[in-house]
């Protein structure tokens, strides 16, 4: 008889079952039958779990990163079939906030918040549009006259990359978030250029080329669903004979679940585009295996487990939970980029003349955690979780205080299967 407590879980494949310790961040696999193993409280983990919680707590206090998004606005040169701003495109706007109004915001989280790591991401629509140029060589301009401790990344769709690359060097741009859905045909049908004479494929390709030629990194993201997904061996192959510097580039897959637009309808769960991502993989070496992240829930915490790495644990789920703000193009904050547009989001306001934070609903998204939502105290999986995504907890539930949660135990049993090889074999007794 093998006991397992309420912070692990067993999960069967063929003739094992793998055993996953979400407190002491282990896993093994033993042949058993699945009769042989029993539920048993344990006190002895419920001391480790109050000492762990009071330890992450103290890390992420201690650990001040202050995250800013600046949406330039949100006019786009592409049209991508499942567009995740597409909600907000009616009420798109192309005035800009004054750079003087942005940098008196940032100086000030800077003296608010001494030795704190301030990350900045532009974002759009596109920000690599004519129009946003002048605005971008401003506030850059401005930010490194000032010498303020910024990290400075943008997330593109890589279109106008080659065209601005000039523009990029001045500004020191090392950080780059691109997004390719497959080789040319299926890209292409995915993202679809406004000037339809253009291979979006190709253009995008050229920039990213360039980025990594000049050792700037590039966080490539693949976008899948039920309707690309056997094509990612096909742009695998492409990355591995592209010539690109791959030590400055990070390919990963992100399941695509909801789509902005009505026209494109995805039924898929993030389990379900997991399964089929994986039988693809199955039957390809292990180098094209190897060449993207699968950026699904807890896979990350599996493979620090398996590659021997103390794996990333946390209380809270992003950055909506850690003073986050999404400035838009019209002067409104809010706390999470998916949330921009929704009154439930907003946090404050610039107007040129005077700046307004609401800090009770600040105060309301920081006290978003594992530790303090009722649903999540008691959960094994809530250390790699963090209580889920705020956003998606509204959009189904229209709450922001009772957690979302993953297909953890589908979703690590089916990669548990995929990684069965690599797990170690054991004798020991729970």
């Amino acid at each position: 008889m093998r006991l397992y407590n309420q912070f692990q879980s067993v999960y069967y494949v063929g003739k094992y079952a793998v055993v996953v310790d979400f407190l002491k961040n282990s896993v093994y696999k033993i042949i058993c039958d699945k009769k042989d193993f029993i539920y048993q409280y344990s006190k002895e983990y419920e001391g480790i779990d109050k000492e762990l919680s009071m330890r992450l707590l103290r890390k992420e206090k201690k650990t001040k990163i202050i995250k800013v998004t600046i949406v330039t606005d949100l006019f786009c040169n592409m049209n991508c079939l499942y567009c995740y701003e597409a909600r907000m495109l009616e009420e798109k706007k192309s005035e800009k906030l004054k750079v003087s109004t942005l940098l008196a915001f940032l100086e000030k989280q800077c003296e608010k918040n001494e030795n704190a790591q301030l990350q900045l991401e532009l974002v759009g629509g596109e920000p690599f549009m004519p129009h946003n140029i002048p605005f971008l060589e401003e506030l850059i301009a401005c930010i490194r006259e000032r010498a303020l401790p910024v990290i400075l990344s943008v997330t593109t769709n890589g279109l106008n990359i080659c065209d601005y690359i000039e523009e990029i060097r001045r500004w020191d741009i090392r950080d780059f978030q691109i997004t390719i859905d497959g080789l040319g045909e299926t890209h292409n049908r995915r993202r679809i250029p406004h000037d339809r004479s253009v291979n979006g494929f190709e253009k995008i390709s050229k920039g990213i080329g360039c980025l990594l030629e000049e050792n700037r990194f590039v966080s490539l993201r693949v976008n899948i669903d039920e309707n690309n997904v056997k094509g990612i061996p096909e742009l695998a192959r492409y990355i591995i004979q592209s010539g690109w510097n791959l030590a400055a580039l990070w390919p990963y897959i992100y399941p695509v679940t909801q789509s902005g637009s009505a026209e494109y309808k995805l039924d898929k769960s993030e389990y379900e585009i997991l399964k089929m991502i994986l039988a693809v993989l199955k039957e390809e070496s292990q180098e094209i295996r190897k060449v993207f992240y699968l950026d699904f829930h807890g896979l990350d915490y599996l493979e620090n487990i398996l590659h021997g790495e103390i794996p990333k644990l946390r209380v809270t789920f992003c950055g909506v939970s850690n003073e986050q703000f999404v400035i838009s193009n019209d002067g409104n904050i809010y706390s999470c980029w998916w949330g921009l547009g929704m009154e439930k989001f907003a946090i404050g306001y610039l107007d040129g003349r005077s700046e307004k934070l609401d800090d009770e609903k600040i105060e309301c998204f920081k006290n978003r955690s594992v530790l303090l939502i009722d649903r999540c105290k008691k959960c094994k999986f809530k250390y790699i979780c963090g209580g889920g995504c705020t956003y998606n907890e509204w959009v189904k539930h229209r709450s922001t205080t009772e957690g979302n949660c993953a297909e953890f135990d589908c979703i690590f049993n089916e990669y548990i299967e995929y990684k069965l090889e690599q797990i170690p074999e054991q004798a020991a007794i729970l």
